[in-house]
């Protein structure tokens, strides 16, 4: 910050030199970022219950954001070819393909579930589903 003011209060001629150029500037520090390992997320694939298995594995192997799992229908995902249809952050349309393990447990989920393709999810439906992925998102979070 305090390069910055002396920049450009040098480019606006209220400094004659800048005497910050001289201070080094600390590294950049990487954010800290948690990434579950394998085990983990076994344990939330296992432990997730029937309707809630689709949208956790889409977001652990297909990297959607929650937003997107949720606005994702059955309709989206092309289980003969391996690809979903996502609404993508700034509301554009994103076909993505799916890892062979993702289309599998999807392909498991669909027939254990059974859903109509042209069924659109309740309000119910949809805020349970949400509260759920709140919850596993904070629990991936904590560690």
């Amino acid at each position: 910050m305090l390069h910055s003011f002396f920049a450009w209060a040098e480019a606006e001629d209220h400094v004659d030199v800048d005497p910050s150029r001289k201070i080094r500037r600390p590294p950049k520090r990487k954010a800290d970022i948690y990434r579950p390992n394998l085990d983990e997320l076994a344990r939330v694939r296992k432990a997730a219950k029937g309707y809630e298995r689709p949208a956790i594995v889409l977001m652990e192997g297909s990297g959607l954001r929650r937003s997107e799992v949720i606005g994702c229908r059955w309709a989206d995902i092309d289980l003969v070819n391996g690809r979903v249809r996502v609404l993508r952050k700034g509301q554009h349309w994103q076909v993505l393909p799916l890892a062979s393990d993702v289309l599998t447990e999807l392909r498991i989920s669909f027939h254990e579930l059974q859903p109509e393709l042209d069924d659109y999810r309740s309000e119910e439906h949809t805020s349970e589903l949400q509260s759920h992925l709140n919850l596993v998102c904070r629990l991936l979070l904590e560690k």
